[in-house]
């Protein structure tokens, strides 16, 4: 699958008139989301997926075979996304542990290259839904767990476009895993821009489907008029691949004095 999107950048200030806008556009109201997004760091030499004998009997494992394959030659950081309620966050009530709930999964590869004043980034993206011990396979297959957030959207759609508006929340304290609980979101500390990504999804890479991905964003951003400045980003921001750092002592030695040859040392 290939991501085709456009970014541009809303102050929290801004955000009621923004969702007016969409909502005016779009001709309906959108939906309001929250999600924990777990986010997952692969080996520092690639080493596949390959232990997904557990999701042999699962609606999912083309798509998971699919993902060993871009895992084989390159370490990513895949993402892990499990829903939330606004209820969940303070509660002290007993839940079921996210290894146990179905989440989704999701790869997304480094972006083309861009020519030229081209607002629009496309990468290859993989996404796996609806699947239960997403934490336990990626454990299984040499993944650390990296970080955590949660993810406040609002999400419109027309004519094949998304329109998303997100913000990331932030825990105020680090942690070495998977939190159990959630705490106020009132303890939360959020980002003070939202992202507007317009987003279309291609399920090939042709000349025609990529065309149309790319009409179809500048028709919706014409749409939107002045309202939002889209912006040229660089790719790498959206780089999700492992960087390995040398070892130090990686490095070759130094070598000796040279010695003439019959000289005495």
């Amino acid at each position: 699958m290939l991501e085709y999107f456009l970014t541009a950048y809303v102050p929290d200030d801004d955000i009621g008139p923004a969702r007016a806008v969409l909502q005016g556009v779009c001709g309906t109201y959108g939906r309001h989301e929250f999600k924990r997004v777990l986010f997952y760091s692969g080996p520092d030499t690639p080493d596949g997926f390959k232990k997904i004998k557990t999701v042999d009997k699962s609606p999912n494992k083309a798509s998971f075979v699919e993902l060993q394959r871009y895992l084989a030659k390159q370490s990513f950081i895949l993402r892990l996304e499990y829903p939330v309620t606004e209820q969940a966050f303070g509660s002290t009530a007993q839940q079921q542990s996210l290894d146990q709930r179905k989440g989704t999964l999701q790869w997304t590869d480094l972006p083309d290259p861009v020519l030229g004043n081209v607002l629009h980034i496309n990468r290859k993206t993989l996404t796996i839904e609806d699947q239960d011990h997403l934490i336990s396979l990626v454990e299984q297959n040499g993944h650390k767990f990296k970080a955590e957030c949660v993810e406040e959207s609002y999400i419109y759609c027309r004519e094949d476009v998304e329109y998303c508006l997100t913000r990331n929340l932030h825990f105020l304290e680090g942690s070495a895993s998977v939190r159990g609980e959630l705490p106020p979101i009132s303890d939360l500390q959020a980002d003070a821009l939202w992202v507007l990504r317009l987003r279309d999804l291609v399920p090939e890479a042709t000349p025609e489907l990529s065309n149309l991905a790319v009409q179809l964003l500048m028709d919706a951003k014409q749409k939107l008029g002045t309202c939002f400045d889209f912006e040229e980003v660089d790719r790498r921001v959206f780089d999700t691949r492992v960087q390995v750092t040398p070892a130090r002592n990686s490095m070759p030695l130094p070598m000796g004095s040279v010695v003439p040859v019959g000289k005495q040392v």
